[in-house]
């Protein structure tokens, strides 16, 4: 399950697409917008099956746009539509509409945010209110720069009882002589 503007509807489809080559399942594509009814909920789905090598790969995609009054049984709607044989993954996309996303986030199996997407304070409150474990992409996108830099302490595991603090910060482009402008020469 994905909730995201509808803006950004069209980037999880092409994603879906990929993943629906290689994997089967179903993907539901939640949205809202203000140009239906309020009460209006309007599907649109997608079906394909891949004959391959071996066996054949089935995917369904189902988008579903909801009015303001209709965003709030979205539960309802995902847990109908969900395959009851596989977990449920909710992710809340960049811009998703907060009437679908406290409408849904974390009352599945797994939730998924993007700490480098979403405000922080909006996130907070997706994981007070989930019951569920929770997963960030930024955390996965930076995964080769966390071990790097754990690898730094490999040579020292002894040492690392007697580490009280880790600071990481960032310090601002100093302009040093070789990148600052030539001085005008003097005649």
């Amino acid at each position: 399950v994905v909730i995201c503007a509808p803006q950004e509807a069209d980037t999880y489809r092409e994603v879906a697409e990929r993943l629906s080559e290689t994997h089967g399942g179903r993907t539901l594509l939640l949205t809202m917008s203000g140009r239906i009814a309020p009460w209006d909920l309007v599907p649109d789905i997608h079906a394909v099956c891949r004959i391959g090598e071996t066996l054949p790969i089935c995917y369904d995609r189902v988008d579903l746009t909801f009015g303001a009054v209709a965003a709030s049984r979205a539960a309802s709607v995902v847990s109908a539509l969900a395959l009851p044989e596989l977990d449920t993954v909710v992710e809340i996309g960049a811009g998703a509409p907060a009437p679908l996303v406290d409408a849904v986030a974390g009352k599945f199996d797994r939730l998924i945010v993007d700490s480098g997407k979403m405000p922080a304070q909006a996130i907070a409150k997706v994981i007070r209110n989930a019951k569920c474990p929770v997963a960030d992409r930024a955390m996965i996108r930076t995964y080769a720069w966390r071990e790097l830099c754990a690898r730094f302490f490999d040579g020292a595991v002894p040492a690392l009882s007697e580490l009280r603090r880790v600071e990481v910060a960032r310090s601002s482009l100093a302009v040093t002589s070789s990148t600052a402008a030539p001085a005008a020469s003097r005649a």
